[in-house]
């Protein structure tokens, strides 16, 4: 079978100084990507200049610029533009590690139900070490998770350079409406996260750190955390109406119980994390009290199921 095509598709916005080492990195992979595709949003500094000099030297370079509307919104177009099977997003300001396509095309290789997969990374500049974004001490399936977006606002996924989503899964963001992409008021990755569970996209992390992430001062979230409480109430409120707005129209409700069954019969080593999550998540839904318990029993026991594998 021939080895899936990959795209590396960076969002650019008055990061003119990080941008080429960036793309540099993207273009320096063990294994080849075919295509980086970068959207410059809008800026104001030199990126322009220094993306067209990108492309004079490398032909895989394809750049596009358009108005400044946001992380979400370059997201979108960049996916339009890319052509490859497995699309790698990535910030302007990080640096791929060499062996990050290739570590994570093999995932999605290996496991041709997943559609999602993430990966850990290094810190560098303002605060270095390794970010571990789930605490398993190994790959985890976390299989779907539409209802846990849907229901309890919340989703697995990690930041924009640490993930890689096949390209027929990322399709439905194509047909998603202009005010969905304005009313986003957070970062980019967290509504991809977010909408590849919701459209029922299998997720998978994987415990390796393949990518420098770059602190600095307009990007650091320990600077970012020091929100007044106001604000973080009011970012979080949007943030969690947007989910909702958009699960009511990608994310089937109705028949709920079958939805949860498909969920947890995808995952098949249910974390302790998850597996409070999906018991929150059943203890809320509209089902008979019957059922409810019944649906807790089931992944209960495929909690300790799995608790006994380890």
């Amino acid at each position: 079978m021939k080895p899936p095509t990959l795209s590396v598709l960076i969002s650019c916005y008055n990061y003119g100084r990080y941008v080429q080492e960036a793309v540099r990195s993207a273009l320096e992979q063990t294994r080849p990507v075919e295509e980086v595709v970068v959207v410059d949003d809008g800026s104001t500094d030199d990126s322009w200049a220094r993306l067209e000099a990108l492309r004079e030297a490398d032909p895989r370079v394809v750049i596009e610029r358009t108005e400044n509307r946001g992380q979400l919104a370059a997201m979108v177009r960049g996916v339009e533009l890319t052509s490859a099977d497995i699309v790698f997003f990535m910030d302007a300001d990080d640096l791929l590690k060499p062996h990050h396509t290739e570590t994570l095309a093999a995932a999605l290789e290996r496991h041709p139900y997943v559609d999602y997969v993430y990966s850990d990374y290094e810190q560098f500049g303002d605060r270095q070490g390794i970010h571990r974004s789930f605490p398993a001490g190994r790959d985890h399936d976390h299989g779907r998770t539409a209802l846990l977006a849907k229901y309890g606002l919340r989703t697995y996924g990690g930041v924009t350079s640490t993930i890689a989503v096949r390209r027929r899964t990322l399709l439905p963001l194509l047909d998603m409406p202009d005010h969905w992409i304005t009313e986003w008021p957070a970062a980019g990755d967290l509504a991809l996260n977010h909408f590849v569970s919701l459209v029922g996209g299998r997720k998978m992390y994987l415990h390796q750190d393949t990518v420098r992430y770059r602190v600095h001062g307009e990007n650091d979230h320990l600077q970012v955390a020091k929100l007044p409480d106001n604000a973080w109430m009011e970012r979080r409120f949007r943030a969690n109406r947007w989910i909702q707005r958009v699960a009511g129209e990608t994310c089937p409700g109705d028949a709920l119980l079958p939805l949860i069954d498909r969920e947890t019969q995808s995952t098949p080593r249910l974390s302790k994390i998850e597996h409070r999550n999906l018991v929150k998540l059943i203890m809320r839904s509209p089902l008979p009290a019957s059922a409810r318990w019944g649906s807790i029993l089931a992944i209960t026991k495929q909690r300790l199921k799995a608790s006994l594998g380890s």
